[in-house]
């Protein structure tokens, strides 16, 4: 049985970005990804690119540095991106392995039971991110079987629907921007619109995104919401394609810890983790980076993942020494 004193869950932003720290901490650690580094990214669809400007990426010591800093990266460069900052620090990522389950070890620490076997572990980050079990609405199991239904996750391009109207349920970012796209591809779109709050994309000339980090609404922490199911509230709907544009038109998504961590109890009515700081308020030596509403707005972006993943690395490092 292989051991290591530290096992991140995940691959994308959050996980490359607790294992920099841990990196530059001198902490032994790996990281699990089941597919390749950046895996979310690269299942989106054909056209997606970042919401967030090219500037808001600032995962730690390797902030976006390119020539433009106002556009919006399309997923394959995000993806690059991502690769670039593994390979940038030599992240100790072992690839095509998934994690079936973590128990508690006789004794102490975890057993992470993967594809590739056991691995033994006193610390456990999971880094899976807020957005891992798609959520359909009750009415979708009413519907005639022989009617095409797919998650977004799913989707590609307008060619790879079947011909015919197109029905998108929810407003928030993902569906009004592939209403948009079918809209422009000729297609028949229905939107069934949710509750998305909506803003312009710019603002006196600068980037609306701009505007929340200056005045400090991404940094808010959870206790300024009105309650705990506020965190499933979608984010402002904005779109960064073609340049970024105005988009006038989450209950998406939900996070799915429990389907690989056994604690029932180190996660509330919603899916989230019961944490301070990252660290589970529950389960000693489980930690969480990436997750929505973390420590703030903005601790599952690019722009805030960084400092969350800061946190916990200095949290495990302490923990170790």
């Amino acid at each position: 049985m292989d051991r290591v004193n530290v096992v991140i869950v995940g691959g994308g932003q959050a996980g490359l970005a607790v294992s920099h720290e841990l990196s530059q901490a001198g902490a032994d650690h790996v990281v699990l990804e089941r597919d390749r580094v950046g895996h979310t990214w690269r299942g989106r669809w054909d056209s997606f690119c970042l919401v967030t400007p090219n500037w808001s990426l600032r995962l730690p010591g390797h902030h976006y540095d390119g020539a433009d800093p106002d556009g919006f990266l399309p997923k394959h460069d995000i993806v690059t991106y991502l690769a670039g900052y593994a390979a940038s620090f030599g992240a100790p990522v072992r690839e095509g392995v998934e994690v079936h389950s973590v128990t508690a070890a006789p004794g102490d620490g975890f057993l992470v039971h993967t594809s590739d076997g056991e691995l033994h572990t006193r610390a456990v980050v999971a880094c899976t991110g807020p957005y891992a079990r798609a959520h359909r609405p009750p009415g979708a199991r009413s519907l005639p079987v022989e009617l095409a239904q797919l998650d977004v996750a799913d989707y590609r391009n307008p060619g790879a629907l079947p011909p015919g109207a197109v029905l998108v349920v929810g407003c928030g970012q993902s569906g009004a921007q592939l209403a948009e796209e079918l809209h422009e591809a000729g297609r028949e779109v229905v939107l069934a619109c949710g509750r998305a709050p909506w803003a312009p994309r710019r603002l006196g000339g600068r980037d609306i995104v701009w505007w929340g980090l200056e005045s400090g609404f991404l940094d808010q922490p959870p206790t300024t919401l009105p309650s705990p199911a506020a965190r499933l509230a979608a984010n402002i709907l904005a779109t960064g394609r073609g340049g970024g544009h105005d988009l006038h038109l989450r209950s998406g998504f939900r996070p799915d810890y429990g389907a690989w961590l056994p604690w029932p109890e180190a996660f509330d009515e919603f899916g989230f983790p019961l944490q301070q700081d990252g660290a589970s308020t529950v389960v000693d030596g489980l930690y969480f980076a990436g997750g929505h509403f973390q420590r703030k707005r903005m601790s599952a972006t690019l722009i805030g993942v960084g400092e969350d993943a800061a946190i916990v690395a200095a949290a495990i490092a302490a923990s170790a020494r």
